[in-house]
């Protein structure tokens, strides 16, 4: 705060503690300094020590003039009274004092904040290069371009659950959220999705983004997001300690029980299993039906 305003807000400050002085007085106060111990801090808190010790000095002359007998003269004082002003300084210094090193700890607080934000900007900024980087090494080094394909998805899966997680706080995740982001997005014509509110830690988050990528990989490859009359319906609830997650096809093609479970189905149990979590699944005729079970 420049030097002008600074002096307008003490001055403005200081006539406000004056005034409810005065109102005060028809009630019979006689303290001279009460309401200006507030208007110290405040100009100290706002302005610095410069402001505060003005604020000091103001309130002395405004209440010596005002408040001590003979008023609106500056009238030798007794001892008593010297006495009094002499607390009301010392205290207003260790007042200005208090405030000065409260107003240090916010801005530093302040600037470390703002440092801390613009150091995860930068991170996130040189992880997202890096996945380019990644990626294009991926692409150009697996020989089997399907291969290198599903190897990108997954990454990229997982980066968009970090984005998820990133918007939401660094520890807490929504399961609508996630479900919306992994599955309905490219699917909302086929997808339900209906469930309370759900919390989920970082380390769930991100297990089951990748167990709902596969799911929906394989519904578009072999069940009922492979045609056009299909649905998936993802239904969830949640227990005391429990959540439960129901994914339901139907309307694909008939769905029998494959021979050898494939990459994509290990990963899914491996990355639920990782995290405590169980996973079931039904090859149903109707359609596959899978059951996601997580500690809460």
């Amino acid at each position: 705060m420049g030097a002008l305003p600074s002096i307008g807000l003490v001055v403005a400050l200081v006539l406000i503690a004056t005034g409810v002085r005065i109102l005060l007085g028809f009630f019979g106060a006689t303290l001279p300094f009460a309401t200006f111990f507030p208007c110290v801090m405040i100009s100290a808190l706002i302005g610095g020590w410069l402001p505060g010790l003005l604020s000091i000095a103001l309130s002395i002359l405004v209440g010596w003039y005002v408040f001590i007998s003979p008023q609106f003269a500056f009238a030798p004082l007794y001892p008593v009274m010297a006495a009094d002003f002499g607390v009301f300084a010392i205290s207003s210094v260790a007042v200005v004092s208090l405030a000065i090193l409260h107003r240090g700890l916010v801005f530093t607080y302040e600037d470390m904040r703002t440092e801390r934000d613009l150091m995860a900007r930068e991170t996130l900024h040189r992880s997202r290069n890096q996945l380019a980087v990644v990626i294009s090494l991926i692409r150009k080094t697996v020989r089997d371009s399907g291969d290198a394909e599903k190897t990108v998805e997954r990454i990229k899966i997982a980066k968009l659950t970090e984005d998820l997680l990133e918007q939401n706080g660094p520890l807490i995740g929504d399961l609508h959220d996630l479900i919306d982001k992994v599955v309905r997005n490219a699917h909302p014509e086929q997808v339900q999705i209906s469930g309370p509110q759900v919390s989920l830690s970082t380390r769930l988050a991100r297990a089951l983004g990748l167990a709902l990528h596969e799911m929906t990989t394989n519904a578009v490859k072999y069940g009922s997001l492979s045609n056009g009359s299909g649905a998936v319906r993802i239904e969830w609830t949640q227990g005391e300690h429990c959540i439960d997650i129901r994914w339901i096809e139907t309307g694909g093609p008939a769905v029998y029980p494959p021979q050898a479970l494939g990459f994509g189905s290990t990963l899914i149990d491996r990355m639920l299993t990782s995290v405590g979590g169980k996973h079931e699944v039904v090859f149903a005729e109707s359609g596959c039906r899978h059951r996601i079970q997580l500690m809460s």
